[in-house]
């Protein structure tokens, strides 16, 4: 992508650090957070982690008297549930698919409605797809998202394992093929550089 960062400084050296962040290819992972009353859409990338939209719902809250009002309220209150679901799906849709182009969603929330959510398939085929992990967490909305964040250390990091795995995984098959697509060794990475003949470049720790 073009600079877009201008720096001037009058010094004896040169700041790489701009260059350096851009050239972080950060996966976005997308976190939805939902119960009955509002849903929280989050996005995380690298270091960065922001809210990006707030849902309300305005279902009706649960009724317990009996009789046929009782029943007919309760039908109101699937409609109302559905539409809000529908609701959420076409605002995650937006967020997560044209706002936030994401790598995986992590979907969060108190109680049974974060399972009845996934298990109606509302989400967008790509996004439903996407799901990574479920968390079941106190709270929705904006405070939904954040715990959930603070959740899913584990889930997180087994996200970029994997995707390092896969990696080596390439490498390997492309060395041990004749005319792989593959090189090693400093002074060759060196040289497949400046022919600009590179896709991926892996770098061990200790180099």
């Amino acid at each position: 992508k073009p600079v877009q960062t201008y720096l001037y400084r009058c010094d004896d050296h040169f700041h790489l650090e701009p260059l350096r962040e851009m050239l972080k290819e950060e996966k976005i992972i997308g976190i939805l957070s939902i119960d009955t009353t509002e849903t929280g859409l989050g996005i995380l990338s690298g270091s960065k982690f922001d809210v990006v939209d707030v849902v309300t719902s305005g279902v009706s809250g649960k009724h317990r008297a009996g009789g046929q009002s009782a029943r007919r309220f309760e039908r109101l209150r699937e409609m109302e549930l559905t539409d809000y679901y529908h609701r959420v799906a076409r605002h995650a849709s937006k967020a997560f698919l044209q706002d936030y182009p994401i790598q995986g969603l992590i979907v969060s929330g108190p109680g049974p409605t974060k399972d009845a959510f996934i298990k109606g398939e509302f989400l967008d085929y790509r996004l439903q797809k996407g799901i990574i992990a479920v968390v079941d967490i106190s709270y929705a909305g904006s405070e939904g998202v954040r715990e959930t964040l603070a959740k899913s250390g584990e889930t997180l990091q087994d996200i970029r394992l994997m995707e390092e795995k896969r990696l080596v995984q390439r490498f390997l098959q492309e060395v041990n093929v004749v005319n792989g697509l593959a090189t090693y060794g400093v002074v060759e990475v060196l040289e497949a550089l400046k022919r600009a003949s590179v896709e991926t470049i892996l770098v061990a720790d200790d180099v």
